[in-house]
């Protein structure tokens, strides 16, 4: 609405390259529809349209944003997922490198799910780190010393609980009307959740090729990458890390810096479950909005990212892959509002 009705048809060749402050990435859907401050709408038709953008060159194109300081727009791309093989102290199930399209934009929870939020939609909190009163293992008195809050990421939610979560979540937006017509809440597939975290990144982390104690919420003392310690084949060991930052329990969600798109906590805090069953290995080649393994029937959802106790650097980076705990106190998630 507002906009005038002209159209210009064109090959992305013959009519994007006149704006020379546009932005292209491979990977996005056939056709796009872009407004842009010229008051006019170019219908393009080509094979790899790329991550085009609205007239202010800072909003990627997708529906229309929604009015929430709790999600984030990822725009549409090709990306590498899994890590090389000279990744040091890599996991076998982390390759073969695969190239990735995602053909469709999504919006993706800024931080993970908290304990607020899920006592909000579900009616319980299920999380360990939590009063007693309320089903948690400590007191208020214990919890005031770890400056506890509702603000903390719900954990101890095993992948069937976060799968009824979005179920409830959609429920209750569509009938308040907030739910854009054609989406839906749910968890993210392995490869949203990598993509996200990358965030164009092709490093072990969204940071860059370290995690030092400090920059995100894991056992800070078995750092990345590793130095060569006997003992610590996969890690280098920071004796001050208890000094610095590490503090072995969850952290009120978005305590350290987000990634380049504004995703916090990808690196650390608690795991997160994926829609995804985890396979053995990456498919390798090239796949397009590949959704992984059905449910297998046994406890193997993917989990991803890493979490606050005894869990070394190695293990919180973008492409390591993890079978999720039944529930355990580590085992939270986020949400993504993706198409359907």
């Amino acid at each position: 609405p507002g906009w005038p009705a002209q159209r210009v048809g064109g090959d992305l060749a013959s009519v994007y390259p006149s704006r020379e402050h546009g932005k292209l990435r491979e990977g996005c859907p056939a056709k796009s529809i872009i407004p842009f401050n010229l008051n006019l709408l170019i219908t393009l038709k080509s094979a790899s349209c790329a991550l085009l953008w609205h007239g202010n060159f800072a909003q990627a194109v997708g529906p229309p944003p929604l009015q929430s300081e709790k999600l984030v727009w990822i725009p549409c791309g090709t990306f590498m997922m899994g890590s090389p093989s000279n990744e040091p102290a890599r996991w076998p199930n982390e390759g073969p490198q695969t190239e990735v399209t995602l053909s469709r934009g999504f919006w993706m929870g800024k931080y993970e799910v908290t304990q607020g939020e899920y006592l909000e939609v579900m009616g319980v909190n299920p999380s360990s780190w939590s009063p007693r009163s309320g089903g948690g293992n400590y007191t208020e008195l214990e919890l005031a010393g770890f400056d506890w809050s509702l603000d903390w990421p719900v954990e101890s939610v095993d992948w069937f609980e976060a799968m009824a979560y979005c179920a409830a979540l959609n429920a209750r937006e569509r009938s308040a009307g907030r739910l854009p017509p054609g989406f839906a809440y749910r968890l993210p597939t392995e490869a949203e959740w990598e993509y996200a975290c990358r965030a164009g990144t092709t490093t072990p982390f969204h940071y860059g090729a370290a995690l030092r104690a400090g920059m995100a919420n894991f056992t800070g003392e078995l750092e990345y990458p590793p130095c060569g310690q006997k003992n610590e084949p996969s890690s280098c060991v920071n004796p001050n890390a208890y000094e610095i930052d590490q503090i072995d329990w969850p952290v009120k969600v978005g305590s350290y810096a987000p990634n380049a798109w504004g995703l916090f906590d990808m690196h650390g805090n608690v795991e997160e479950w994926c829609l995804d069953w985890l396979g053995d290995t990456l498919p390798g080649g090239h796949i397009t909005d590949p959704h992984g393994l059905p449910y297998a029937g046994t406890g193997n959802a993917a989990s991803r990212g890493g979490y606050y106790g005894f869990w070394p650097a190695v293990n919180c980076r973008s492409a390591f892959r993890w079978k999720g705990g039944v529930g355990n106190s580590s085992q939270g998630f986020r949400v993504v509002l993706a198409p359907l």
